[in-house]
């Protein structure tokens, strides 16, 4: 999958104007990539990662979801060698008329103290590569933009809403911003720290599969382990620490891509 973000997600694609009542893009194996060859090795690979079908104008098509989009060939013979079309995934966003507010939740004194312990504690120093799963409104670059360098910085988040704040306050990071669920977010980069704060653990539905990612995700030889706080107590405080177990080797089986 970090093979595919390194060669489909970042090339060329245009939009396909003459079918604009079903918007998406596409990149051209003959206009946008380097070689047929390098499209073909690039093919293979993205049909091995077939996760999913949906049905589109009566056909069924099989999907790659990769850093916010879905990808797919044309059901046409052959074409599987032309082009390979991709749009947005369309994710639920449940805090987007909460966005600009969100952050009220968070503003009592005993809510600052807890947030000056959590980001102290946190381990991110300064040059460490960092990966923000469920970045939200950016609290992590609040309290760390001192020693956070823009382009040492990636945050993944599903809500556009809360993304959109994010860049409103911290304009030198916008383009360090990945609209995608962390199960579909992919790269060939390897990171010193992988955190994720403010209950964002409990959205996820696979926690063994998001262990041994993050495992895979870091560095060699940086800590295994991912500061997560979990809402644990009668009292619904998330000031307990979970950490993340090492898990060697990558996505386990039940996972639904692997690395590579």
């Amino acid at each position: 999958m970090a093979y595919l973000e390194e060669h489909l997600g970042r090339a060329q694609h245009q939009f396909a104007y003459t079918m604009a009542d079903h918007p998406h893009y596409y990149t051209l194996a003959k206009k946008h990539w380097s070689s047929q060859d390098a499209f073909d090795e690039m093919a293979v690979v993205m049909k091995r990662q077939f996760r999913e079908e949906e049905r589109f104008q009566g056909n069924w098509y099989k999907r790659l979801r990769l850093n916010g989009y879905k990808h797919w060939f044309s059901s046409w013979p052959g074409y599987d060698r032309i082009l390979v079309n991709r749009a947005p995934i369309e994710y639920v966003d449940t805090y987007l008329p909460h966005a600009h507010t969100y952050e009220a939740a968070w503003s009592s004194e005993e809510d600052a103290k807890e947030h000056e312990h959590l980001f102290r504690n946190l381990g991110v120093k300064s040059g460490y590569n960092v990966l923000d799963i469920g970045c939200g409104t950016g609290l992590l670059i609040d309290w760390n933009w001192k020693i956070m360098r823009p382009d040492l910085y990636t945050g993944v988040d599903l809500s556009l809403g809360m993304l959109g704040v994010f860049r409103e306050k911290h304009q030198y990071y916008a383009e360090r911003l990945v609209r995608t669920s962390f199960e579909d977010y992919w790269t060939p980069q390897k990171f010193d720290k992988i955190v994720a704060i403010n209950g964002v653990a409990s959205h996820f539905l696979d926690p063994d599969y998001v262990v041994a990612k993050c495992s895979w995700l870091l560095k060699p030889g940086a800590r295994p382990s991912c500061p997560i706080t979990a809402r644990t107590s009668p009292s619904g405080s998330w000031r307990a620490w979970v950490p993340m177990r090492s898990l060697r080797g990558g996505p386990s089986r039940r996972s639904r891509t692997t690395p590579g």
